[in-house]
């Protein structure tokens, strides 16, 4: 999701029993988003607080061995959440109101959030707290990498954002709301700009501290903004996938183990 699970999973998985050698990592829309979606109840001290890290253990883990810390333990079992999704799907039951539809019929009602916002922020709020600890983040997820002898590979976040956006792209955002933007409609959204700006500042962060902490990095910031990568804001669509996946094979090719040079 953002930053803070992916901490909790190379905190708490068994890299080494699960013969994981490398870990490619994109990350920052989720991090930009909450913190725009969140406004001044955004906490940046999460990590540090031990009732949100057992929230985040649960989100985290949701369908592995780790279910909501609070819930009896039977429910916290593997096999209950196993049979709670079989049973799921073979009832077809409907999905709750915000949820992903196998159709992705909920992306129109998400894209008329977006167009029917109630104000448009052209103004980021202040991002210093939130990205000194993505900041923080990334550095305790290279620490981790290192101690659990793990290859760690971070991608910069590609988006659709830019200045000028045409209509016709512009129609297919959805990110960007203020407060529960997915399930309520005229909430307040970012423009396109300020998003775009945002997320700069984000990829900024990530590519500093790759240099300073010596991490392997991909710059995918430079994807082409429109749909021959994208279907949404950030979400890639076949044509995106293979550039990115041609991308990190070309990275991992250029370098040990698959090269001498």
């Amino acid at each position: 999701r953002n930053s803070r699970h992916h901490v909790m999973a190379l905190r708490y998985l068994p890299l080494q029993e699960m013969k994981i050698d490398a870990i490619v990592l994109l990350a920052g829309v989720n991090d930009l988003s909450i913190r725009l979606s969140q406004g001044d109840e955004y906490g940046p001290a999460a990590l540090q607080k031990s009732d949100v890290q057992s929230k985040l253990i649960a989100e985290t883990f949701t369908g592995l061995a780790r279910g909501d810390p609070r819930a009896p333990w039977l429910k916290r079992t593997v096999l209950w959440q196993l049979l709670r999704g079989l049973k799921s799907r073979l009832a077809d039951q409907p999905k709750p109101s915000g949820v992903q539809d196998r159709g992705g019929a909920i992306y129109q009602t998400w894209r008329k959030h977006r167009q029917e916002a109630s104000t448009l922020i052209r103004t980021l709020p202040d991002l210093s707290a939130a990205l000194n600890e993505y900041a923080r983040n990334i550095k305790e997820l290279s620490a981790l990498a290192r101690a659990k002898s793990v290859r760690l590979i971070v991608m910069t976040q590609p988006t659709m954002w830019r200045p000028g956006l045409p209509a016709n792209l512009e129609s297919l955002l959805w990110f960007g709301g203020v407060g529960d933007f997915q399930t309520r409609s005229r909430q307040p959204y970012y423009s396109v700009e300020s998003l775009a700006a945002g997320m700069k500042r984000y990829n900024d962060t990530l590519l500093e501290v790759c240099k300073s902490e010596n991490i392997e990095c991909i710059d995918l910031s430079n994807l082409e903004k429109d749909t021959s990568v994208f279907y949404d804001d950030v979400h890639f669509n076949e044509g995106g996938a293979r550039t990115v996946a041609r991308t990190i094979a070309d990275h991992l090719k250029a370098r040990p183990p698959f090269t001498s040079h």
